[in-house]
């Protein structure tokens, strides 16, 4: 955080890294405070922040799901809540949610991810019809294979290499490319996009056509 700091001030803009845990609701409203003194105001809001856990049906406890959703989900429930009215000082703003194709589809022990991201999903509809009177579009990006160390944590092995294989761009996704798809959400260009979930996969789960 303090090297994104530092590389945005080395652009001449303002910039500050504030800790939070988007599963504690004090945390959040803190974070949001912060920003209104400091800013006066907020524009765009990207939901980034997630966690999981890699386990079944059956095996996944209350405690565990709980956790989860109370930051993938309730965490950005209370982002949005927090910064509506942030955005609406400003004149309008951009919320950009980070879904996944889990929700889609089914992988091996995601499903803490899968629905809790899967309902942010529904979250970035419902956002996007109420809040568009207020100049305030809400869209979702959901990214393909990326490659973070989390991935590399939580994906079986060589599960990588053979996902990279069947997309057919041959590639995996990049941090960049996601980064890349945010920011043109947040652009005018992309004013008339509203309440959309946009896949960044490169093509790999474009279903296979066999004659």
């Amino acid at each position: 955080a303090a090297k994104t700091v530092a590389e945005i001030e080395a652009l001449g803009r303002k910039a500050v890294a504030i800790q939070a845990n988007m599963g504690n609701p004090d945390e959040v409203a803190a974070l949001f405070k912060s920003i209104g003194e400091q800013f006066g105001g907020l524009d765009i809001l990207v939901l980034n922040a997630g966690t999981g856990w890699r386990s079944s049906v059956m095996e996944t406890t209350l405690k565990v799901m709980n956790t989860v959703w109370a930051v993938n989900f309730v965490g950005s429930f209370l982002c949005v809540q927090a910064a509506v009215p942030l955005m609406q000082a400003r004149g309008g703003g951009r919320i950009v949610t980070i879904a996944t194709p889990g929700s889609h589809y089914v992988f091996p022990a995601y499903i803490t991810v899968a629905t809790s991201r899967g309902a942010l999903e529904s979250l970035t509809r419902y956002i996007a019809v109420e809040m568009a009177e207020y100049n305030i579009t809400a869209n979702a990006v959901s990214p393909g294979v990326v490659l973070t160390e989390s991935l590399e944590y939580q994906a079986p092995a060589d599960y990588i290499k053979r996902a990279i294989a069947r997309t057919p761009t041959r590639r995996a996704v990049t941090p960049q490319d996601v980064g890349y798809v945010a920011a043109f959400l947040c652009s005018e260009g992309a004013l008339m996009i509203n309440g959309q979930v946009i896949n960044l996969d490169g093509g790999l789960f474009l279903p296979p056509f066999d004659v």
